[in-house]
């Protein structure tokens, strides 16, 4: 669920409020069914209005009248600003994904390939 990035999120706020830390830029991509399964939309907005989040993007797989959308798409959709987020400000640059386990190998690929392999393998060999 989205709530221990909830928790990150208001870690990264302590940090740079009472710690003077420099954050860096954080983007999170959240997948839910509808809108009742979209917890913490208040709280998202308020990270965001703080700048702790540059953006939040959420998914709904079952949003009556929409088109069918996953996490996965999201990420393709919003490529420039991820590559930004995670390439050009790599030391500080954070993209937090949230959704159902069974969709990690479609995150994963979008990320490559948006990415590069050698970029990506890169991130993922030093725990990013």
């Amino acid at each position: 669920g989205i709530a221990p990035l909830i928790f990150f999120l208001e870690v990264k706020l302590y940090q740079r409020e009472h710690m003077n830390i420099d954050i860096g830029k954080i983007c999170l991509f959240f997948g839910c069914r509808g809108n009742y399964d979209a917890l913490f939309k208040s709280k998202l907005r308020e990270l965001k209005k703080s700048k702790i989040l540059s953006g939040y993007y959420i998914a709904y797989s079952r949003k009556n009248n929409v088109p069918k959308t996953y996490v996965n798409h999201l990420i393709e959709k919003k490529e420039i600003e991820k590559r930004n987020i995670i390439t050009k400000s790599c030391k500080k640059g954070y993209v937090y994904i949230c959704g159902s386990t069974g969709l990690s190998n479609n995150v994963n690929a979008s990320l490559e390939t948006i990415l590069g392999t050698k970029k990506f393998k890169s991130l993922l060999n030093h725990n990013r």
